[in-house]
C-alpha cells in the first residue's frame, strides 16, 4: 500500500487521536521527540515517517518511552524514522544549546520563560542554575549580559553538553559548569544575586537552602507543579507554597511574580513564583 494511503484504511476515532499525535511534539534541533498512544503503538513507523515529511528539516523521530527518570530526569528513547546521532543543536533567541535528546532532560517549551528571566538579570550578577541540564538558560543568561553564571546538575552528560555549548557561543558573560549534588556544592559557593530552581519536584525542599546564598534583594526564580483549574492554580500553588516560604521568613520572603508558565498534564500546570529576599 502506497505510504500516503494508509491513514485512509484507519478508523475515524484513531485518525482523530492520531491528529493529537501530530500536533503534540518536541522540535529538538533536527529531532523530532514524541509520545504515541500504546493503542497506536503498531502503526509507530509509519507515525514516525510522516513527522519526518511534516518537518522537513528534521533527520530522526525518537519516540519517548515510559516516565521520567527522578535522578536523571531522562525517559527512554527508541529511534522510529530517520536516522544519525541523538545528539543535536538547538537554536533559541540567537543561543544555541547542545543537546543529547537521550542523555538529558531539555524541553524547547520553556523558550520563552528563559527569555524572561535572562532579560530580569542586571550585568554584574552573580547567578546560580541549580539543576541546569545542558545549561539553556545559563547560556540565555550570559550570552545577553555580562554575568557570572554558576551552572550546576549532577548527570555528566549534561555537563558534556553544557560545556560544549560554551563553544558554540561567544559569550558576554561567564558560565561555569559544576558537576555534582546540590547540597554539597552549595557549601562551597559564593553568595548569589539570583538563583534559579528549575526542576519542581525539588524546588520546595532546596529553597530554604537557596535563600540561604542568597545575597539581601536577591531574587529566586521558583518553578512548581500544580493541579487543578488553569484560573485557580497560581491561588493554590501560593497558599501550598507557604510552608516553604516559613522556613526562610527571617529573610522576609516576597513574592514578586505568580505566572503560569505551561500545561504539563490534564488540569496540571507548570508556574513560577518570582521571590524577593530582604
Amino acid at each position: 500500500m502506497p505510504r500516503s494511503s494508509w491513514l485512509t484504511t484507519l478508523d475515524p476515532k484513531t485518525r482523530r487521536a492520531l491528529g493529537g499525535v501530530f500536533r503534540s511534539y518536541d522540535l529538538i534541533g533536527d529531532i523530532v521527540v514524541t509520545r504515541i498512544p500504546p493503542h497506536l503503538e503498531g502503526i509507530r513507523e509509519e507515525i514516525g515517517e510522516k513527522l519526518l515529511r511534516q518537518n522537513p528539516k528534521a533527520r530522526l523521530v525518537l519516540q519517548a518511552l515510559g516516565p521520567t527518570s527522578i535522578s536523571t530526569r531522562t525517559r527512554d528513547m527508541r529511534p522510529i524514522a530517520g536516522g544519525g546521532p541523538a545528539r543535536t543543536e538547538h537554536n533559541e533567541h540567537k543561543t544555541t544549546y547542545v543537546v543529547d535528546v537521550k542523555g538529558v532532560c531539555f524541553t524547547p517549551r520553556l523558550s520563552h520563560e528563559r527569555l524572561r528571566v535572562a532579560k530580569q538579570v542586571r550585568r554584574g550578577e552573580r547567578v546560580l542554575n541549580m539543576f541546569a541540564g545542558v545549561g539553556s538558560y545559563s547560556l540565555q543568561i550570559a550570552n545577553r549580559i555580562q554575568a557570572r553564571v554558576y551552572s550546576l546538575d549532577n548527570n555528566p552528560v549534561a555537563i558534556e553538553c553544557m560545556r560544549a555549548g560554551l563553544e558554540r557561543n561567544d559569550l558576554v558573560g561567564q558560565v561555569l559548569p559544576l558537576l555534582g549534588d546540590a547540597r554539597r556544592v552549595l557549601k562551597k559557593l559564593p553568595t548569589m544575586d539570583r538563583v534559579i530552581l528549575p526542576l519542581p519536584s525539588l524546588s520546595d525542599e532546596i529553597l530554604s537552602l537557596a535563600a540561604d546564598l542568597s545575597v539581601s534583594g536577591g531574587v529566586v526564580h521558583h518553578y512548581r507543579e500544580v493541579p487543578g483549574l488553569r484560573g485557580n492554580c497560581l491561588k493554590t500553588s501560593l497558599s501550598t507554597l507557604e510552608g516553604a516560604l516559613k522556613a526562610i521568613k527571617a529573610r522576609g520572603p516576597e513574592v514578586l511574580t505568580s505566572r503560569v508558565v505551561r500545561s504539563v498534564g490534564r488540569k496540571r500546570w507548570h508556574v513560577v513564583h518570582d521571590i524577593l529576599l530582604h
